[in-house]
Parts: C-alpha cells; sequence; structure tokens
C-alpha cells in the first residue's frame, strides 16, 4: 500500500510538472511573429569598484607561523612493505 501512494504522489508530481512546462511553451508559442517576450526588471546598478580580495593579494597583509611546529613522533605500527 505504500509503494502504491510513493508512486501515486510521484506521477502525480511529474504530470504536474509536464503540465506547467507545456503552459509555459504556449504562452511563448502564442506570441505574434516577430515580438519579443516581456521584458525582465533591471538589475542591481554595477559597482564601480572590484568587490572582494584586490587581485594577486591574500586575506592577511603578511602570513607567518604563529607556533613552532613540533616534529611527528615516530609512527607506532607495522613498518611499511
Amino acid at each position: 500500500m505504500r509503494a502504491l501512494v510513493k508512486t501515486t504522489v510521484m506521477s502525480l508530481t511529474l504530470l504536474a510538472g509536464v503540465a506547467a512546462a507545456a503552459h509555459a511553451q504556449s504562452n511563448v508559442a502564442a506570441l505574434p511573429p516577430g515580438a519579443a517576450p516581456a521584458v525582465a526588471p533591471v538589475g542591481p546598478a554595477a559597482s564601480a569598484e572590484w568587490v572582494g580580495p584586490k587581485p594577486g593579494q591574500g586575506w592577511y597583509a603578511k602570513e607567518q607561523q604563529s607556533n613552532a611546529v613540533p616534529p611527528s613522533p615516530a609512527w607506532i605500527g607495522p613498518r611499511a612493505n
């Protein structure tokens, strides 16, 4: 019974998607020849300056190691072949 419900829901979802795609295509197809679809609203204006890190520079002014790194301890396990 559970598989039947799942299959039914998935089928109806697929059918709704196909119907929505067909409706969208019919709206575009109904335009007169040479006519363009409605113009989308204009987006935000471009920034005058690049937003983000400057090209060629890192995130920090000067990178340096804060603490000394201790050497790794000897491996306690089987020897590699």
